[in-house]
């Protein structure tokens, strides 16, 4: 008996009725518990009547529970040829064969089909639990027992359906180029590993992205005490004094004896061509990467008049694809920001949508992020910046993706920023364009 219970008892109340979030908690739990089991069950049987009876009942599970079965099947269809192979390599190779038929031993044939049918039921069960559980819910879960762990689920849910789409999109690309591909599954194949290469190389360079934003979110941030939340800092002045910056292997300096001064309580324009340094610039400034090992650093960035520390006056940045984010949903993206701060997951999920509706995205709260607009994800990201309660704001071309109404909103947001003495950095491609949407900033000199 908990003492919640124990003491309403001795009041002569009854107890209370757990609620939705602790339901739902139980219910992953459960399903979790389940697929432990199925795997179990998967691995003791060793028969191929066995394991076909085995997916047949997960199966109808899955039809009498209402799943859908549709998206079941469509996850299975991609494994078919692996478990096809498996069998045939194993009917043809396997040491214990002794019968044959053909070209193909009996006990290949036996053991391959038994190992094939155990990985369809071990794919069965955990997308079974997928199709069951929605993200959001095995995201909080994971969360609640481990935060890194937990993270790193919600990003595998985030990037997965943008990789698959990318391929597709790079698949359709080579296509029009006139590669061939299909129908054989030889032909394929070739096709998806000629497409393979630059899917990644996008991938490993939107991991680089969401690192950063990991740290300009405040992962990193002192962790406050149990019941604390991190407060505003108030404005801080951005500096750069002779700052120079190479990544590793390069030839040439991305940045040579960068002077800027962005003091707080004003915006400040940083102006520059395609491929001058800006972005990275923006990353220095916030403290990445200078203190990884990507690079080559010279000269000084201060923030509140201190080198990087965890301790410092916190500089948050956007980024220049709206596009890369953490989480799958507007109200977590910016529940995040929150959640760095301390608070507690509650209220972190009030304090985003509220936070949401301030940027004017209240409506797509619980949308995925990837079907919104640029111009709305533009925002989104904003909103995320905004409530890390920095010290300084650095943005990388926000205006970019957005209306002219867009444009209006997010400069109030940015002059009322920094009205209350804080220092705002604004990346923009042309002195011309900075000076039609950001009307009032003052010009830094040139970056890179």
């Amino acid at each position: 008996m908990t003492d919640e219970v124990a003491d309403n008892a001795g009041r002569g109340r009854a107890p209370q009725a757990p609620g939705p979030e602790r339901v739902r908690e139980l219910r992953v739990g459960w399903r979790l518990l389940a697929v432990l089991a199925g795997v179990s069950v998967s691995t003791a049987l060793q028969s191929v009547a066995l394991l076909a009876a085995l997916l047949a009942v997960l199966v109808v599970f899955a039809l009498v529970a209402r799943l859908d079965v549709g998206t079941l099947a469509r996850r299975a269809v991609p494994v078919l040829p692996v478990i096809a192979s498996m069998i045939l390599v194993h009917g043809w190779a396997n040491p214990a064969n002794v019968h044959w038929v053909g070209w193909f031993g009996v006990e290949g044939l036996v053991y391959g089909s038994v190992t094939a049918l155990r990985l369809l039921c071990f794919l069965t069960v955990a997308n079974l639990f997928l199709v069951a559980t929605p993200t959001s819910e095995i995201v909080r879960w994971t969360r609640e027992r481990n935060r890194d762990l937990g993270l790193m689920v919600s990003m595998a849910f985030t990037v997965t359906p943008i990789l698959s789409e990318q391929m597709t999109v790079t698949l359709e690309a080579q296509q029009v180029r006139g590669m061939p591909v299909g129908p054989g599954l030889a032909t394929k194949v070739r096709a998806y590993a000629q497409v393979l290469i630059p899917v990644v190389v996008k991938a490993l360079t939107r991991a680089e992205q969401m690192s950063l934003l990991l740290l300009t979110r405040g992962y990193e941030r002192p962790t406050p005490l149990a019941g604390e939340v991190v407060p505003d800092e108030g404005g801080a002045a951005v500096e750069a004094l002779g700052f120079g910056f190479a990544y590793r292997g390069a030839q040439e300096w991305s940045l040579m004896d960068v002077d800027l001064w962005a003091p707080a309580g004003k915006i400040t324009a940083v102006v520059g061509g395609s491929g001058s340094g800006k972005s990275t610039l923006l990353a220095c400034l916030a403290g990445d990467p200078p203190e990884t090992p990507s690079g080559f650093v010279r000269g000084r960035v201060l923030v509140g008049g201190q080198h990087y520390s965890p301790e410092r006056a916190f500089a948050t940045v956007t980024l220049q694809n709206p596009g890369v984010h953490l989480f799958e949903t507007p109200i977590a993206e910016v529940g995040f920001s929150f959640e760095c701060r301390g608070m507690r997951r509650d209220e972190a999920e009030a304090a985003a949508r509220e936070a949401l509706g301030a940027a004017g995205v209240g409506e797509m709260a619980d949308r995925p992020l990837r079907t919104l607009s640029g111009g709305e994800r533009q925002r989104v990201a904003l909103a995320a910046a905004l409530a890390t309660a920095p010290a300084a704001l650095l943005l990388d071309e926000p205006l970019e993706q957005l209306d002219a109404s867009g444009v209006a909103g997010v400069v109030a947001q940015l002059r009322e920023f920094a009205g209350d003495g804080r220092a705002v950095v604004v990346v923009t491609p042309g002195a011309a364009n900075s000076r039609r949407r950001a009307t009032g900033a003052s010009v830094s000199r040139r970056a890179g």
